[in-house]
Parts: structure tokens; C-alpha cells; sequence
């Protein structure tokens, strides 16, 4: 029983459906232990989203679009979703990119630098949109910006405020 991904994708969404955060967790990663690697998409689909977009089509007259973006994003603790994510990159690095999204989005600049600086590196990434590696230093150079004027911003702050007591 438990090698099957419909069950586990159904006790999956009833947890998720009950707000349990914690438990959502750890029946996603009992999940992932449980059944074989070759049904994992199904599990990390719902786990990380992968930005997927789901299209229902209603009698060729109109058409629904969901966009899934992943119950760990959802959840709202950024580093449950880092750990996540770096656990799923070892699973299929090809997403790698989807990971430097969300990290720039939290204002990690920095662990989003390492990571684009893997991409540049490494002579035989593929992107899943199709970008080659030289492609993304300008990403890199900007997040490196961002992340030097937030410290810099927090230095100059912290120090400012230490002066003053």
C-alpha cells in the first residue's frame, strides 16, 4: 500500500487542507521515502511546485489556468523551503533556476549568487527555459550588488545605533 503515489498524494492534500504544517512535512518526506524514485515527480510537484501551470479546458468554450507554486513556498518559513529545495536539487538540479527565483524573492542575494555561480560552472547544466550559462552573470552581478548593499545597510545602521547609546 504504501508504494502507491495516489494515496499518498491524497493524504498529502488532506493534510495540507487541515493547515498542519509540521505534519505536511514529514508525511512529504515519508512519502518520498517510501515510494520508488521513479514516482517522485508527483510527490516534489506538489512539494515545490516547479512554477507548473495546470490548464482545464471547459467544452472548448473557456479555460481554466492554476498556477501551482508549491506548498513549501506557500507555507511561509523560508528556511523549511531552503532546505527543501536543496534536497529537491539534488533530485534534479535542471531546477536550479526555479531555486534562484525564490531565493531572490526572500532577499537571499547571497546563497543566490553561490548558486547562480554553480550554473556558470558547471560546463553541462541545461536550463529547463532554455538560457545558457553566460546568460545569467548579470543575474549574478545584481544579486551580489543587492546582497553588499544590505550589509552595508545593516552595518551602517547596527553602528549608527550603537553610537548613539
Amino acid at each position: 500500500m504504501n508504494k502507491m503515489p495516489r494515496i499518498w498524494l491524497d493524504y498529502i492534500d488532506l493534510m495540507m487542507s487541515m493547515l498542519k504544517g509540521t505534519e505536511t512535512r514529514k508525511i512529504f518526506d515519508r512519502a518520498l521515502q517510501s515510494l520508488p524514485v521513479t514516482q517522485h515527480k508527483n510527490i516534489w510537484n506538489l512539494y515545490i511546485g516547479n512554477n507548473y501551470v495546470i490548464i482545464i479546458t471547459y467544452s472548448h468554450c473557456y479555460s481554466l489556468i492554476l498556477h501551482v507554486s508549491g506548498w513549501v513556498k506557500d507555507f511561509g518559513v523560508p528556511e523549511t523551503a531552503i532546505k527543501v529545495y536543496r534536497r529537491y536539487l539534488m533530485y534534479d538540479p535542471a531546477y536550479r533556476e526555479d531555486y534562484i527565483e525564490y531565493l531572490e524573492s526572500i532577499d537571499q542575494y547571497t546563497e543566490a549568487a553561490k548558486q547562480l555561480a554553480i550554473c556558470i560552472d558547471d560546463d553541462n547544466y541545461t536550463s529547463p527555459k532554455g538560457t545558457i550559462p553566460t546568460y545569467y552573470i548579470s543575474p549574478m552581478m545584481q544579486s551580489l550588488t543587492y546582497s553588499l548593499t544590505h550589509l552595508l545597510t545593516y552595518s551602517l545602521t547596527h553602528s549608527f545605533t550603537h553610537s548613539l547609546m
